[in-house]
């Protein structure tokens, strides 16, 4: 059964004092490439950032608009420049938001964080499935090194017998062909175990971390279809399903938030001043406010509508994508759940029981080179085969995961 974990970011002191310990210990854990990543993926920091400036866009829409100060003095004969005999006022106005708009300002900021952090679990889930597949694609290098050099040393062992009985010219180029095949494929498989490494150490944010000395192995104890809840349920729980959601969130607020806008808002205003022509005070009031006969938000509220039903389809296609992924990798598992399993109960021992009984065969006497080469090229396309098998069944589990969450 495959446990869940939290997928919570620690502080960044914790997860460098984390990082610091793994890298001087010099042997990682998948788990230990979990909390690095956690710390230390650009893409997980960069999503953290954008989630923190949203926040400040949240606290602007909440602010009340500023209060408006205005001066005036009316127009004096320029013959008599008597400041005195005109009119001067000083005026406060101050907009009143009528109706809900402020708040459903905010509810759209708010939705677009809940978006955002459920985007950035999004990022979190992905990055930690290519970690995860970085780490496979490793593991399978390392034991098909060590396949490859034992299988050099079965090798060189027929060569050395074939040294023995004096083969020809021909047999022994035979067996060096055979020899230079399986070092090119060392090189190939020490190729493959770098380039695994470099995409591993960017998901962990160019890290130290040594991709040739991690621990753990690829899992060959079979297990067939593993999930621990119903599929529909484990779809919609996926981190992608709730930004689908989010996304709808997000467009009904803005729905919200156009219907709020028709209603305009009012301006009181008072002011105070002085009218020299008749030697005395001033006080005024006022309010205006914008009559809604033309501009009623009608653009406004049905592009938010079309988008709103747009999100809701997006989120009705993410659930049928999300449940295909999550049934062709339950098939995938099973495949090769049962065909790492005939290789392993079945074609594995007896290629090795062939090969064992032609080597012997060769250096009594009783078999000759042709054979021999052809028992040792079968034993090895089946160790190999066998092998592939056991890395597809490990990124099958990946895809399991991707749904059930990573330990």
């Amino acid at each position: 059964m495959l446990a869940i974990i939290p997928l919570s970011q620690p502080s960044p002191g914790a997860a460098q004092e984390q990082v610091i310990a793994v890298e001087a210990n010099g042997r990682s854990s998948l788990k230990d490439l979990f909390r690095i990543a956690n710390g230390q993926n650009y893409q997980l920091m960069s999503q953290q950032r954008r989630i923190d400036a949203m926040k400040g866009r949240l606290r602007q829409a909440r602010l009340y608009p500023n209060p408006v100060i205005g001066a005036q003095t009316d127009e004096v004969s320029s013959r008599s420049f008597d400041v005195g005999e005109g009119a001067s006022s000083v005026s406060l106005g101050q907009p009143i938001v009528v109706g809900r708009r402020l708040r459903a300002a905010a509810a759209v900021e708010k939705a677009e964080i809940e978006r955002a952090e459920a985007e950035l679990e999004k990022v979190r889930r992905d990055v930690f499935r290519e970690i995860h597949r970085s780490y496979v694609e490793i593991l399978y290098n390392r034991d098909a090194l060590a396949l490859q050099f034992e299988l050099i040393d079965e090798a060189q062992r027929l060569k050395e017998a074939m040294t023995q009985r004096k083969a020809g010219d021909f047999d022994r180029a035979r067996i060096e062909l055979e020899l230079q095949e399986m070092k090119r494929a060392v090189l190939r498989y020490i190729t493959e175990r770098a380039r695994a490494g470099t995409r591993l150490r960017a998901l962990l944010g160019d890290s130290d971390i040594d991709p040739l000395h991690l621990q753990g192995r690829m899992e060959r104890v079979l297990m067939g279809k593993q999930i621990t809840r119903p599929e529909a349920e484990l779809v919609d729980a996926h981190p992608e399903m709730a930004v689908a959601r989010a996304a709808v969130m997000v467009a009904e607020s803005k729905i919200a938030l156009a219907k709020a806008e028709r209603i305009p808002d009012v301006t009181i205003f008072g002011n105070v001043g002085y009218d020299g022509r008749t030697d005395s005070g001033m006080v005024g009031a006022g309010v205006s406010m914008p009559l809604p006969i033309f501009d009623r938000k009608q653009g406004a509220i049905a592009e938010a509508d079309a988008l709103m039903k747009a999100a809701d389809r997006d989120r009705e296609t993410t659930f049928n994508r999300l449940r295909g992924e999550l049934m062709e990798a339950i098939l995938l598992l099973n495949e090769t759940d049962t065909l790492t399993a005939d290789y392993q109960e079945t074609y594995v021992p007896t290629a090795s029981d062939a090969w064992k009984l032609a080597a012997a065969g060769y250096r009594d006497g009783n078999l000759g080179v042709t054979e021999s080469i052809d028992a040792l090229r079968t034993y090895s396309r089946v160790r190999q085969t066998e092998l592939e098998y056991v890395r597809d069944y490990n990124d099958a589990l990946n895809g399991i995961r991707y749904f059930e969450g990573y330990e």
